[in-house]
């Protein structure tokens, strides 16, 4: 339950829901990207107190390893999951890679 009431007023100030984890995204692409969609929103991104943070709403989230938490609750960041946040190629993939990528696949599924 205390989960739920901290994450919900970030995903209700600044509009988005938010997906991060740890596969090689940083908290300050994940920040900035919640930064340019939602400017109206999103008054900050600054790194303060050895992490990212985001100021929305008026209030500062820290990126705590993958997890917005309220300043209150940034030393609780293993109580809580990360966020998953998945980035989308500028280019989609050339058909010869995707050829290649599946003929590895195959080949790997047959041997």
């Amino acid at each position: 339950m205390n989960k739920l009431r901290i994450t919900l007023p970030l995903l209700f100030l600044s509009g988005v829901l938010v997906f991060a984890q740890n596969t090689g995204v940083n908290g300050e692409m994940v920040l900035r990207a919640i930064q340019k969609s939602f400017p109206q929103r999103v008054s900050a991104v600054a790194f303060a107190g050895n992490d990212w943070t985001i100021t929305a709403g008026g209030e500062i989230f820290y990126w705590a390893g993958g997890r917005l938490l309220p300043v209150a609750e940034k030393d609780n960041a293993d109580s809580y999951g990360p966020h998953l946040f998945y980035t989308i190629p500028a280019k989609p993939a050339s058909p010869d890679s995707l050829f290649i990528w599946l003929a590895m696949r195959i080949s790997r599924s047959i041997s």
